[in-house]
């Protein structure tokens, strides 16, 4: 299910979602179970998690940090996997990130590695362009 802007504006990093695994969701009579309590977040070594995502489709999500910031990241493969890095919440609204999303992902339909065009385009910017 997408996300909405409501719950990417109520996200914080001590409000993370329930996480459901296989089986935990419905138990032996039928009847729901409770979500687990934040303290059933952590990792193996005992603290809370760095940071929680939120996805949306096509690979795009949100990732919610322990200090409060947001960021939008794309996942997509060309031709192993790569990570993209959309903004930062709110300058980067839901609306902007779906776009960005849809054109990196009609780049990739042709044939282009988003990943190396950002850096083409990084590096031309700053004059660091090889001829």
């Amino acid at each position: 299910m997408p996300l909405t802007a409501v719950q990417i504006k109520n996200a914080r990093p001590d409000r993370r979602p329930p996480v459901r695994t296989k089986g935990e969701a419905i138990s032996k009579e039928g009847k729901t179970k409770k979500p687990e309590s934040p303290k059933a977040y952590k990792t193996k070594s005992g603290e809370p998690p760095k940071s929680y995502k939120l996805y949306d489709a096509d690979n795009l999500y949100i990732e919610i940090f322990r200090n409060g910031s947001k960021i939008w990241r794309l996942r997509f493969k060309f031709p192993n996997e790569t990570l993209i890095s959309l903004g930062k919440y709110p300058k980067v609204s839901l609306a902007k990130a779906r776009e960005e999303r849809d054109r990196y992902l009609a780049l990739i339909a042709k044939g282009v590695n988003p990943s190396s065009l950002r850096r083409l385009a990084k590096d031309v910017k700053t004059g660091q362009a090889e001829d």
